[in-house]
């Protein structure tokens, strides 16, 4: 079992950033990405951060509350496409759940595998338990 140094060290060899980067893995509550500001000195596979519309879900463990916000009795999605335009995809809240997972999956996968790399790393640096398989195969 590796030591929570030897985790930390494990992180800041995986991809080379300043020493601010790292800082926020540690500052930033579970739940919680780095705003814009922040990702202009992120690692490159880390920058599409600055395109996930909520810095903080309301669930620490959702990953789909970056991009989805509650509108009355519906749910939209508000992913950043790579043309500027917001998504728009919209839900009933009685069906949000599974159909904006696969539809985050679906049509926004690399905006979803930055949201997960990044808390991957940021329970690596705090010593979390982090599950066997790092990320989904979806």
């Amino acid at each position: 079992m590796q030591t929570l140094e030897e985790r930390q060290r494990l992180v800041r060899e995986s991809h080379h950033a300043p020493e601010r980067w790292y800082e926020l893995y540690e500052e930033l509550p579970l739940g919680c990405i780095p705003p814009p500001a922040d990702c202009v000195n992120a690692p490159t596979q880390q920058q599409p951060l600055a395109n996930i519309p909520n810095i903080r879900s309301r669930r620490p463990e959702s990953i789909q509350g970056h991009f989805l916000t509650a509108k009355e009795s519906r749910v939209h999605c508000e992913a950043v496409l790579e043309d500027g335009n917001v998504c728009g995809a919209t839900y009933s809240i009685q069906t949000s759940w599974i159909a904006s997972m696969r539809h985050i999956r679906r049509e926004h996968p690399s905006l979803y595998r930055v949201v997960q790399v990044f808390r991957f790393y940021q329970r690596m640096i705090l010593g979390e338990t982090v599950p066997g398989e790092a990320f989904d195969q979806d």
